[in-house]
């Protein structure tokens, strides 16, 4: 293309003429610097110049006649490759050196800036000034007076209440202690609990050491002639009791000082203790009267009535049972008044003892000496074996039995015991001492 040689060919020319005159003034030896004139005045500022023309308005005077767009897209190939621009001409340097410069680039370089002058020498330091003198130290300030206290801060708000606590657990009811005077000690025990305990002894003589002491309180009655009233034993033994007298009045058996509780005889000691006798005027009990053995036999003739024992029977070894079974059952009441019935056998039959079948009250009744031997019993049924009843539907209170050696040897059911072989009634304040039971099957031959 002729507009794009003529383009080319123009801007090689006018740069060729600058690397020029840079060559032409760099040939020659530096001359030494002249003295800086005095700064002139400033000069007016002059008109701005025209703008030169664009490289495109270039081309547009060399006769291109496209659109800019056009132009730029002239410069480039079709396929996207630069478009030929010819070779690149020679660079300032190269032209500097075609002309006869003999130094590197950077010695060219340094000649088209000319050489810097060289630093002229640091002047003298001036001296440094005298350190000024300290000043003296003023005197200290009196201490100031205290300040006066600040007025009291108001009270806080008291605080809320806090909620109440749970309600503790019930605890356990305490427990009532009594007190009593008893065979000549101060006693004590919980009210709930049966045992009294010794505190001290108040009044009386104590029993000799090893010894428990017997005190009978005889309340206006006598003992029988030469009994003392009082009885030393060892403590686990049994005694028998005597029986006081008192003019117009009947004696209604021992008890327990300061108390309800009834003792029997023979009565078995464990400790020092006072027995009180208990009177009843005119006579204690309204009934028949049981003096010997025939009066013991006579009850079978009324098994519903009121008998009382007047003193101590010995059996001889005869036999008797009052009341043997359910349909002839002993319904009265027999009061012992402490005395004892020894020495008997029994009736053989289901219910055997004094009373074979019991459904009253038997009270105050002593047994003892008494020794059975029971076999080959003709019952189809079962067999009920005692020392005061066979078989209990009633009463029985305040009786024992001493030294009784009972065998029963059958092939029966068999019920055995001391005071009551079998009882579905009530049994109260009774027992037996010293004695001995044996009970089995028979086997063949025997």
């Amino acid at each position: 293309m002729k507009m794009k040689t003529t383009y080319c060919t123009r801007i090689a020319a006018l740069l060729l003429t600058f690397v020029m005159i840079f060559s032409l003034s760099a040939c020659g030896e530096q001359g030494p610097r002249g003295e800086t004139g005095p700064i002139g005045p400033k000069g007016e500022t002059g008109e701005k110049g025209d703008s030169g023309m664009s490289a495109y308005e270039v081309a547009v005077e060399n006769g291109f006649t496209g659109t800019e767009a056009e132009w730029l897209a002239s410069l480039v190939g079709k396929d996207g490759a630069a478009a030929n621009r010819g070779d690149p001409g020679l660079s300032a340097y190269e032209i500097a050196v075609e002309n006869g410069f003999e130094g590197t680039e950077t010695e060219w370089l340094a000649a088209l800036k000319g050489a810097t002058g060289d630093m002229g020498a640091q002047g003298p330091q001036g001296e440094k000034g005298n350190t000024g003198a300290t000043g003296a130290q003023g005197p200290k300030g009196d201490t100031g007076d205290t300040g006066a206290q600040g007025p009291q801060g108001e009270k806080g708000d008291t605080g809320a209440t806090g909620a109440q606590g749970p309600k503790g657990d019930t605890g356990d009811n305490g427990r009532t202690p009594e007190f009593r005077v008893y065979n000549g000690y101060l006693q004590w025990k919980y009210t709930d609990a049966k045992t009294w305990t010794n505190l001290y002894e108040i009044n009386g003589e104590p029993a000799p050491e090893g010894l428990v002491r017997i005190r009978f309180s005889l309340g206006g009655g006598s003992m029988p002639t030469g009994v003392k009233d009082y009885i030393d034993v060892t403590a686990g033994s049994s005694v028998v009791l005597p029986t006081p007298a008192y003019d117009g009045y009947a004696f209604d058996g021992w008890y327990v000082s300061g108390s309800d509780v009834p003792v029997t005889s023979p009565y078995r000691v464990q400790q020092s203790i006072t027995l009180t006798a208990k009177w009843v005027a005119g006579s204690k009990i309204t009934g028949t009267p049981i003096y010997d053995l025939e009066d013991l036999k006579s009850i079978k003739n009324n098994l519903g009535g009121t008998y009382v024992l007047m003193g101590n029977i010995n059996c001889e070894g005869l036999a008797i049972t009052i009341g043997t079974s359910s349909t002839n059952a002993f319904r009265g009441l027999f009061d012992g008044q402490g005395f004892t019935i020894s020495n008997f056998k029994v009736e053989v039959g289901e219910s055997m003892g004094l009373f074979g079948y019991n459904a009253g009250e038997i009270r105050n009744l002593n047994v003892a000496d008494i020794k059975w031997d029971i076999s080959n019993v003709n019952s189809s049924g079962e067999v009920y074996v005692g020392g005061i009843v066979g078989y209990n539907k009633g009463i029985i209170s305040c009786c024992s039995v001493k030294n009784a050696n009972i065998s029963v040897v059958m092939d029966n059911m068999r019920f055995v015991g001391g005071v009551v072989g079998c009882s579905f009634g009530t049994v109260e304040n009774s027992y037996v001492v010293s004695s001995a039971f044996y009970t089995k099957y028979a086997t063949a031959g025997e």
